[in-house]
């Protein structure tokens, strides 16, 4: 079942709704401290020993449990390292969902970078992830996923495989590296797309680039499409992105209309 988000709702009438769905249970989960053990066996990692996790860690966490869990971690990383954090994490989320769980939902990821990255969802049923706002990396190097979010920070994506990311607003360097994915967003920053492969980025409001594509001198995108329905962003795509690249104009109807093909010099 995908992740809706409800016409003219935004995100926040999902965070609700799943809060109170689970309120009691994530309650409980907070008063009891019930994650004072995988606090505490966290800390004997380091960045040596950090991919011990995946073998070490048996607990199934449930996907409101990891985001209580979450909750919980926030602001430890003065006594955590913030990679032993975030390989935690995507251990969790990994492992939750080869258990035959989905539809992870979190609120903001304040803290945490690369929450969520090198995971593996699968063609047939991929790992669906609701989110508010993340830090850099969110979802890099994963594979069949899907993110739907209102805010993402830098990097959002990076090295992703097979993956749609669908956003409100995302930072600079926005699927850097993707290949075969799909990135929609209301506004995003300079970047976006480097050297990515055969993906697609849809930009429906605004696009921030640098000065005549400057970022994507050693880092030119090959076979991407770039769509917009707005005159102003197709002139900064026409302006910035490589040739090579498709650019593509969304009408009012809806229908694309190609200004730019891969083939055209």
């Amino acid at each position: 079942m995908e992740i809706r988000i409800k016409k003219d709702s935004g995100i926040e009438t999902i965070v609700k709704e799943f809060q109170e769905q689970e309120v009691e249970s994530v309650k409980e989960i907070k008063e009891s401290n019930r994650f004072s053990s995988l606090i505490e066996r966290s800390k004997k990692y380091n960045w040596n020993n950090v991919l011990q996790m995946k073998s070490d860690i048996k607990e199934i966490l449930k996907p409101y449990e990891i985001a209580a869990f979450l909750e919980l971690m926030q602001g430890r990383e003065e006594k955590i390292d913030s990679v032993v954090i975030s390989h935690f994490f995507k251990t969790l989320i990994q492992k939750s969902y080869e258990a035959g769980n989905n539809d992870f939902v979190f609120n903001d990821v304040k803290s945490i970078l690369s929450v969520a990255s090198e995971i593996e969802g699968r063609k047939e049923d991929v790992l669906k992830i609701q989110v508010r706002k993340v830090q850099n990396l969110f979802g890099a190097y994963s594979n069949h996923i899907l993110v739907k979010g209102e805010y993402a920070k830098d990097g959002l994506g990076e090295s992703a495989k097979n993956s749609r990311f669908v956003f409100e607003q995302v930072g600079e360097w926005c699927g850097p590296r993707a290949e075969n994915c799909y990135f929609e967003m209301k506004k995003v920053g300079a970047g976006v797309g480097s050297s990515s492969i055969k993906s697609t980025f849809v930009v429906l409001e605004e696009y921030y680039p640098q000065s005549y594509g400057f970022e994507y001198k050693n880092n030119h995108p090959r076979k991407c499409t770039y769509k917009t329905p707005k005159n102003k962003v197709l002139e900064k795509f026409l302006e910035t992105i490589p040739k090579g690249n498709q650019l593509v104009f969304i009408t009012p109807e809806g229908k694309d209309i190609i200004i730019r093909d891969f083939d055209e010099r």
